[in-house]
């Protein structure tokens, strides 16, 4: 995925939202489940509050997102700008 395939707001920049955490669980002993918490508006920042995204995958969608984000954070602390879709 390009970042041209990105959701984007009024303004023509890309849309983000913060994540403050995430969790995760071994559903069915077989599926990968990922929590992520995020902030939709600023005030949840102080309120103590935030959105969630409940996900499944497979172990070895897990396994590809894991590495995707290794190559990432990897990649934002040289400063590089790539993306990729998997």
């Amino acid at each position: 995925m390009n970042l041209h395939d990105w959701a984007k707001g009024d303004d023509g920049k890309v849309e983000v939202w913060p994540l403050v955490a995430f969790e995760t669980l071994v559903a069915h002993g077989r599926l990968c489940g990922l929590k992520l918490r995020y902030l939709e508006q600023p005030q949840q920042l102080t309120s103590g509050e935030s959105s969630s995204l409940q996900l499944v995958m497979t172990p070895e969608m897990a396994q590809t997102l894991a590495d995707a984000l290794v190559t990432a954070a990897s990649q934002a602390e040289t400063g590089q700008r790539q993306s990729g879709a998997h």
